[in-house]
């Protein structure tokens, strides 16, 4: 685990080896940094040293990104099992009987419940505070889910659907077309789904198609400022308009990776744009505001 100054890209600290990789994304928040690597424990380290604060066993086959809401840290453990921690001691408060592997589905934390996707196609939702199962949805997919507007986007293949938060019931379904391994993003009334038949843009009450842009992207996108910035699998990366979809600038990092790369996810923080890999570099891009 490595932390960066975000204006220099100095390396700050590197926090101990671990015996196997890193899979997913970290979480961070309460001045601590949240990782789950293969075969190993998950990990809380502090976030200004990289000493490590607590690890803790329960999720050690934990596959998929740790989520942080307030001072409960949700993890998914690969065997099927949905836990609940303590943040800042790593105390089990809560966890659900293992019903079927999960792998890259990050748990899912809005309106007081967590909604987790498994393997065996089935989304469920649980109260947060107590763990208690509300509800149970079967949809094909391999993605994960996002919530917002008191709605949740599956990936049901081949459609982008929309569940009500609370009983689980279908808002709405769209036509998606083509595989999906990130989530949706949302924002300013739009929800962005990438697909091997382009990013596409909808309405997030309507589902009405505002646009689509020509880029090959499964992977989850990010929006801020305006802008959507979306992977795609040739090594490139794209900027987008997010009113209208126009395409505002490429970069290519990796060439000739053979349609297998640029399968992170972009992050923005005051006004840069971090990009990482696939090539063992993270990148830095200002982003002007517009």
């Amino acid at each position: 685990m490595y932390a960066f100054d975000a204006l220099t890209g100095a390396t700050l600290w590197m926090g101990a080896q671990q015996p196997n990789y890193f899979l997913n994304s970290a979480a961070v928040d309460q001045g601590l940094v949240f990782a789950t690597s293969l075969l190993g424990p998950l990990i809380a380290y502090d976030a200004d040293t990289g000493e490590i604060v607590w690890t803790s066993s329960l999720a050690s086959l934990a596959r998929a990104a740790p989520v942080l809401k307030g001072r409960v840290l949700y993890v998914a453990g690969s065997e099927g099992p949905l836990y609940a921690l303590d943040a800042t001691t790593g105390t089990l408060l809560w966890s659900t009987p293992g019903e079927s592997t999960i792998f890259n589905q990050a748990p899912t934390v809005a309106g007081g419940r967590v909604f987790q996707m498994r393997t065996r196609s089935h989304v469920t939702a649980y109260d947060a505070r107590t763990g208690g199962e509300l509800w149970e949805q079967q949809y094909d997919t391999s993605a994960s889910l996002t919530a917002a507007r008191e709605k949740l986007f599956v990936a049901a293949d081949p459609n982008i659907v929309a569940l009500d938060q609370a009983t689980g019931n279908v808002v709405w379904s769209a036509r998606r077309d083509t595989f999906m391994a990130g989530a949706p993003a949302v924002a300013d009334g739009l929800l962005f789904v990438p697909s091997g038949a382009g990013l596409k843009a909808l309405d997030v009450e309507t589902r009405t198609l505002v646009w689509t842009a020509p880029t090959y992207s499964i992977w989850s996108p990010a929006v801020a400022n305006g802008v959507v910035y979306a992977s795609n699998l040739s090594g490139e990366w794209d900027a987008f308009d997010a009113r209208d979809g126009t395409e505002l600038w490429s970069v290519t990092t990796v060439f000739g990776c053979g349609g297998s790369c640029a399968n992170g996810t972009p992050a923005v923080a005051n006004g840069i744009l971090y990009l990482p890999g696939p090539d063992n570099f993270l990148r830095a891009y200002s982003v002007p505001s517009r």
